[in-house]
Formats: C-alpha cells, sequence, structure tokens
C-alpha cells in the first residue's frame, strides 16, 4: 500500500497543481500514478523518503494546506479517492500491456542481451486518449562511461490495444551490421 503524507502544494508560477508525497510509493504503481497524474493535470512530487521526521511531515503538511482549496474546486473533497481508483485501473491495464511487450521475440532478445550487461529495459507507455490503444517505447540505457549520466535508447516504439491484445510494431532499432 502507498505510505501517503495526503498534503498540497503549488508554486505560483506552475500550471499543474502539486501535490507533496512522503514515504515508500507503492512498487509497481508509479507509472500508473504518473499516467494518471500526467492525465489529471497534477505533479506528485517526493518531497520526502520512507523516514520522515515530525518537522518536515508538518512542514509538507502546512504547504499543502495552502492550495486544497484548489485541488477540491477542480477535483472534488474526494479526490484523492478517485485519483487513487483511477490509478487502480491504469495498474491493470499495464498489467495486460507488459505480458504483450514481455511476449514479442525481438524484445526478449533484447532484454537477454541487456541483462548480460547487468541493465533493463524499460517501457514508456503513453495512453491513446479516448480509445483502448497505448504507445509503448520499449527503451534501454546508453551508458558511454558509468561515473556519468546515461541517455535513454529507444529500442522499437508499438502500439498496443489491451482490450483486444493486439500489438503492432511501429519502428524498430537497426540491428547492427
Amino acid at each position: 500500500m502507498l505510505q501517503v503524507t495526503l498534503s498540497f502544494a503549488q508554486t505560483q508560477s506552475s500550471q499543474r497543481l502539486r501535490f507533496l508525497t512522503s514515504g515508500l510509493p507503492e512498487i509497481g504503481k508509479q507509472h500508473a500514478e504518473s499516467v494518471v497524474a500526467a492525465r489529471w493535470g497534477i505533479e506528485l512530487y517526493p518531497a520526502a523518503g520512507c523516514i520522515v521526521n515530525t518537522k518536515l511531515s508538518d512542514s509538507i503538511r502546512q504547504e499543502n494546506e495552502k492550495v486544497r482549496p484548489l485541488f477540491d474546486a477542480r477535483y472534488g473533497k474526494n479526490w484523492w479517492a478517485k485519483f487513487s481508483k483511477e490509478v487502480d485501473k491504469e495498474y491493470l491495464v499495464e498489467k495486460i500491456i507488459f505480458p504483450l511487450v514481455d511476449s514479442l521475440t525481438y524484445v526478449r532478445r533484447k532484454k537477454a542481451e541487456m541483462d548480460s550487461l547487468d541493465y533493463r529495459l524499460d517501457y514508456v507507455l503513453t495512453p491513446i486518449p479516448k480509445s483502448t490503444k497505448y504507445y509503448v517505447s520499449v527503451v534501454f540505457p546508453k551508458i558511454q562511461n558509468p561515473e556519468e549520466d546515461f541517455e535513454w535508447v529507444t529500442f522499437c516504439k508499438l502500439v498496443i490495444n489491451y482490450q483486444t491484445k493486439s500489438v503492432k510494431l511501429i519502428s524498430r532499432q537497426k540491428k547492427k551490421a
């Protein structure tokens, strides 16, 4: 279960409402939370990790109380329950999509290659509005120097219909000669 301090904050220059969180996120649902937050036009901002002292917790709460009326006005008094329910629905969709991507031979081969290098593939899902389809980018880290940052490289792009479980390849990285 996501352990969150329900708290709210907003910067004057920001277009999105900012929701400060603390606590250990529910592993596996983080992507679903990001998708729903983007859909709602809010930013989930991790102000603190899983160990939070009283002073920090009170500070988060105080900052967020300042904008509670904005959240309530835009999403209703029970907005967090609605948001959480939508995250749960999104998570169920992702549980359908991930195995479809994992079943593709070329993705399995790339995953094995990345595993042998102690890296991983990551999936970036973008819902296609008013449909049961998602754009899915399968990406991996390109690391020049382990001491430096890396960039994500797109291995392939797909369109997946989670209802029909159909997968359409849009593009794929060419094999090296």
